[in-house]
Order: structure tokens, then C-alpha cells, then sequence
């Protein structure tokens, strides 16, 4: 091999680990922003979770009279034919 054919391959592997590097952090950066990403979906469900539990119990105690029947029947997906109250 001459002088200029061995340079050549050295560039070469230069960029190839050059790029291997530039991949990498692409790669973890999209990884890391999935992962984040789940984390505030699975966060959000579950805060809204906690609030749908929160008014179930409200309306369960009986806060707002006989209402909390509507509310149940229409959340609850039932369809409400006649409703009667208190």
C-alpha cells in the first residue's frame, strides 16, 4: 500500500468513529426522550385516575343531593333514559 491509500483508510476510520459517536447520542437522546415521554403519559393517567376516584367518592358521600346519580349513570356510559330526583 502507499502513503496515500493509508491515509485514506485512516480518514476513514475517523469518521466512522466520528459517526458511531454522532448515532449513539442521537440514539439515546431519542431513548431518553421516549422514556420522559411515557413517564408523563403514565403520570397524567394517573392523576386523572386519582381525580375520577376523588369525585366518585364525593358524589358518593352524598355532596350534591340526589345529582350524583346522574353523574354516575352518565360517566359510567348507561344511557339515561328518565331520571328522578329527590
Amino acid at each position: 500500500m502507499i502513503e496515500e491509500e493509508i491515509a485514506e483508510l485512516n480518514r476513514i476510520k475517523e469518521w466512522a468513529v466520528i459517526l458511531k459517536i454522532y448515532y449513539g447520542i442521537l440514539i439515546l437522546s431519542f431513548i431518553t426522550a421516549g422514556l420522559v415521554s411515557l413517564l408523563l403519559v403514565l403520570l397524567s393517567l394517573w392523576t386523572n385516575l386519582l381525580l375520577f376516584l376523588y369525585f366518585l367518592l364525593v358524589f358518593f358521600l352524598g355532596v350534591g343531593g340526589g345529582e350524583h346519580l346522574l353523574f354516575l349513570m352518565i360517566i359510567s356510559g348507561h344511557c339515561l333514559v328518565e331520571f328522578v330526583g329527590e
